[in-house]
């Protein structure tokens, strides 16, 4: 076979070129062999591991080497991702060629002197008049698609998801150049080592802007695409902090905008070429959205914006500002315009996503908010009108990014979280407990048992799962999902909140009883007996709009006032006597209403949650040390460590000395065009 048509295009095999009437192009030998591999299945769809057997054989290569001969294919045949007018791909299962005709050995008709092309079902070659024909139809739909877009629409029908990036490693925090053309993106291949990538979306090529580093939020083009800003993680001072970067894509340069001392500064925005958007975030989390002009370093906080941003966009061309912001257990986004350095809010919803998943809002068009949360797209319109697209996939979706009329580019993936199970002398003795693909948190010993109860993912919905001797099975069925959970001091019942109601589980009957309180409850600390040996659960309540600590009585449901103020954790070790903590991570005592501190462990500064056992309080400190603090006498010892895999502790059994933890296995996410 000397060559091959495929649409208008006439393949030369022995000189490894592709004609389109007067223009020669070339292709790459491995690509060559990648297309001879689809014309050869004459349709038929051909696994990505078939392709890479038969064109690499027993070579190991890079894990997007396919994808990348695929994507110069695509842009020698004037294909695209999107189109798919030669190339398809077929999602998890490989790619088929569209239509192929074919000629043996290119024999030359002696009348007319032209190359004589067969003729095979559903392909014929075009006539130069069909084609501006064909032209001028595609012409008129891609002018009604653009009207239709500019109408935000209510529904979108997501059938299509092709892959971008393919690779073993996790790519998030993508954004579009403004031409449309190339991504950019962080690619990080291990905890401490991440990549900042550039993507050409037809070809597939990609560059490494920077080879290694540590990146903090969103990245951004410059209004000329000539820039990328960025925040990098650093140390200055033995400080940890992030600062403002931003680098030259023509040199790959980079250059300091905005230095740091003690804060975080992430997630810029372009507003002009000479001034920033960025998000400038405290040692206590919070954050505040503040306007950098770069003609003279001159920084502004915008107000009106909500204390506890979490994420914004902008709108350059009408100044239109979304902002998603979280308090007091509740997320909220904001769409409004920005004047100078004045918010001015038009509309705002209450967000029902209780997940800790950072929410990343997106412009889709000047009237259209979107955002990406588990499995779902959701749109928000500045009349006021709000919906979600449908279900997209199995996985979730972490950000979504418009591209290009009704087509979205999200960063799809799933994180794996354990449960592990460790000695707390020999930390390295662990075995993970009620092992998935999921994640997996909260672990709790359940009292007088064995047994070892997490919060998982695997049904959809976080619930409690129950792991005995090595069978686990799902406790909860709740519509909303689980936050937080406790056990009862015998082991037979289980407290639980979701969406601020608390339930009690009966695990004797499978009875559920929902506790008809007419305040919210935020947290639940601890399931404990009073000095009359009455079950209480120390909780945490809104009373007045205020965040309140009481101590409520499981039978009658009366409650007696603890504290009022907010606290991240408190343990209740004696009549009335609480150990919380504070934003900074230290630890204090609260008797009778009186902060005191405890000098003991007032230089330590605390990782997670602590536990009140064998009346001590067990905690883990920012080094992965377990520490028994006894607050009558003042004194604390370290007493164990964590293995370094770990990073927080969930719940101690200091007698059998047996830990729980939280592991991080793997976080996975990928690039996708849906379509």
């Amino acid at each position: 076979m000397t060559f091959t048509w495929i649409n208008n295009y006439k393949v030369d095999w022995q000189r490894g070129e592709v004609h389109l009437e007067q223009q020669i192009r070339s292709i790459e030998p491995r690509a060559l062999q990648v297309l001879k591999v689809l014309v050869d299945a004459n349709g038929q769809v051909i696994s990505q591991q078939t392709i890479l057997e038969q064109v690499w054989g027993d070579v190991v290569v890079a894990p997007n080497a396919l994808q990348r001969c695929i994507a110069q294919i695509r842009k020698v045949f004037d294909d695209s991702a999107k189109l798919q007018s030669i190339i398809k791909t077929h999602p998890k299962l490989g790619y088929s060629l569209v239509a192929v005709c074919r000629s043996g050995d290119g024999s030359v008709n002696e009348r007319t002197g032209v190359s004589e092309v067969p003729s095979a079902v559903g392909c014929q070659k075009p006539s130069k008049p069909y084609r501006r024909l064909s032209l001028a139809i595609g012409f008129m739909l891609l002018t009604m698609l653009a009207i239709v877009y500019w109408y935000p629409q209510t529904t979108s029908n997501f059938t299509t998801i092709i892959p971008i990036t393919s690779s073993d490693y996790t790519e998030r925090a993508a954004t579009l150049a403004n031409d449309g053309k190339t991504l950019a993106f962080i690619r990080g291949l291990s905890a401490d080592h991440e990549q900042l990538i550039l993507h050409d979306i037809d070809s597939g090529e990609e560059s490494i802007l920077i080879t290694k580093a540590k990146f903090k939020g969103q990245i951004a083009f410059s209004p000329d695409d000539k820039r990328l800003a960025y925040g990098l993680l650093t140390f200055e001072g033995g400080n940890k902090c992030s600062q403002i970067m931003v680098v030259k894509l023509h040199s790959q340069q980079s250059q300091q905008l905005k230095a740091c001392r003690h804060d975080f500064l992430h997630s810029p925005y372009w507003i002009d070429s000479q001034s920033l958007l960025y998000l400038r975030e405290n040692k206590n989390a919070q954050q505040h959205l503040v306007r950098l002009r770069l003609s003279d370093d001159v920084e502004t906080s915008i107000v009106n914006v909500p204390q506890s941003i979490e994420s914004f966009t902008y709108f350059a061309d009408e100044n239109k500002l979304a902002v998603v912001s979280s308090a007091k257990q509740q997320r909220q986004l904001n769409i409004g315009t920005l004047t100078g350095s004045e918010f001015n809010a038009n509309h705002d919803w209450l967000l029902p996503y209780a997940n800790e998943q950072t929410l990343w809002p997106h412009w889709q068009n000047s009237q259209q908010v979107i955002l990406a949360n588990q499995k779902q797209i959701h749109w928000y319109r500045v009349n006021g009108e709000s919906g979600q697209y449908p279900l997209l996939a199995s996985d979730n979706l972490y950000n979504a990014i418009p591209y290009q009329l009704q087509s979205l580019i999200v960063e799809m993936g799933r994180s794996d979280w354990d449960v592990y199970q460790s000695n707390l002398i020999d930390s390295n003795n662990s075995d993970a407990v009620a092992r998935s693909v999921f994640i997996e948190s909260n672990g709790q010993f359940r009292p007088g048992t064995a047994d070892v109860s997490v919060i998982s993912t695997r049904s959809g919905k976080k619930q409690v799962w129950l792991s005995s001797q090595g069978n686990t099975r799902q406790l909860t069925h709740d519509d909303t999902g689980v936050d937080s959970y406790i056990w009862s001091l015998k082991g037979n019942k289980l407290a639980y909140l979701a969406d601020n109601q608390l339930f009690i589980l009966n695990l004797t009957n499978d009875n559920i009883r929902p506790l008809m309180l007419s305040e919210k409850v935020s947290e639940i600390f601890q399931w404990y007996k009073d000095d009359k040996g009455v079950e209480q659960l120390l909780l945490q309540m809104q009373i007045h709009q205020q965040p309140t600590i009481v101590s409520l009585n499981v039978d009658d449901l009366s409650y007696i006032l603890e504290h009022q103020g907010a606290s991240r954790w408190a343990q209740k070790v004696a009549a009335k006597t609480l150990i919380v903590n504070d934003s900074l991570g230290r630890l204090h005592q609260l008797v009778a209403g009186e902060f005191h501190v405890i000098n003991a462990v007032a230089e330590v500064k605390l990782q997670w949650r602590y536990f009140f056992r064998d009346n001590a309080i067990y905690f883990q400190d920012k080094l992965f040390n377990v520490w028994r603090l006894a607050p009558k006498d003042d004194r604390a010892e370290i007493v164990g460590h964590l293995n370094e895999s770990a990073l927080i502790m969930t719940d101690i059994l200091p007698q059998q000395q047996k830990l729980l933890s939280e592991n991080f296995v793997k976080d996975r996410r990928e690039l996708m065009l849906i379509q």
